[in-house]
């Protein structure tokens, strides 16, 4: 069924996706689908391109959507995804610069760069069910302030909140090991990071141009700290260590105090002795 709105094309999708494949030429001309039909998969690339498809309607009856399936839809704003889907392919979403809002269904895994360079995703629920984030899955999600990781997740790939500009404040689960190379690099207005109890491993660039972060306390765990982990974090005061070699690690950093200690509290002070000591009476009394 087409309907035609506004020189925009209207789908309802009952058909197979080889008819999907005869519309694609005129997909800068469609505005809405909704998938209705009775197969299970949306296949790969199917809907890559579509530049004017705004807004996506998935049925109940779809349980994957394979990779790129909706890769470079520059305008969709809004997709319905039922939970009944259980895998979502690499890059599916990547690309979709017009995409507010997400709910991730039941799934197991996100997969690599799903949501990349998703500049206007602001809101993403990640459910409990997960326990993999894939590389890049949120690279130049700029819009994204807010994210909640739940204890769930055991991995974060490399680059995964990458150029995330907006994105604050991150608490990571004692669930995580290891943060991987560049996880975080870029983030310039993430100023409050929480690290689990549990990480053995920082990878080189983690933080690199974390231009907000003014502190980290690096728990006792911690026996890896890759090259230029906080490279350009130049607001930095304050990292704590518990182990002497480990600031070898790290290397001379321009503006941020090294301190050797495995107690948060003690830290916490230090910090606001800083803080004081700057004149920053105020933020000193509140940390």
């Amino acid at each position: 069924q087409i309907s035609d709105l506004n020189d925009k094309i209207n789908i309802e999708v009952v058909f197979d996706q080889q008819k999907i494949k005869e519309i694609s030429e005129n997909n800068d001309l469609i505005n809405s689908i909704k998938i209705k039909s009775p197969i299970s998969t949306i296949n790969e690339s199917i809907f890559k391109n579509f530049i004017s498809l705004s807004t996506v309607e998935i049925d109940s009856t779809i349980t994957k959507i394979c990779n790129e399936s909706f890769n470079n839809c520059l305008s969709l704003s809004t997709i319905k995804i039922p939970p009944t889907v259980k895998s979502i392919g690499k890059r599916c979403f990547s690309g979709c610069w017009g995409l507010k809002e997400v709910t991730i269904p039941f799934i197991t895994e996100i997969s690599d760069s799903v949501f990349e360079n998703c500049s206007s995703l602001s809101i993403i629920s990640i459910p409990n069910t997960i326990t993999k984030i894939g590389n890049k899955a949120f690279k130049g999600c700029s819009s994204l302030s807010n994210i909640t990781i739940p204890s769930s997740v055991k991995s974060i790939g490399k680059e995964c909140f990458f150029n995330c500009t907006s994105l604050k404040e991150i608490i990571l689960p004692t669930s995580i090991t290891k943060i991987c190379k560049s996880t975080f690099e870029g983030c310039e207005s993430l100023d409050d990071v929480i690290l689990p109890s549990s990480l053995n491993s920082i990878e080189k660039m983690s933080f690199s141009k974390c231009s907000s972060l003014t502190h980290i306390f690096i728990p006792s765990s911690v026996e890896e700290i890759g090259e230029n982990a906080f490279e350009e974090c130049d607001t930095l005061k304050l990292i704590s260590v518990s182990k002497p070699f480990l600031k070898d690690k790290i290397g001379i950093h321009k503006t941020a105090k090294i301190i050797y200690n495995d107690n948060e509290l003690d830290f916490i002070y230090e910090f606001a002795r800083i803080l004081k000591k700057e004149g920053n009476k105020k933020e000193a009394f509140y940390f």
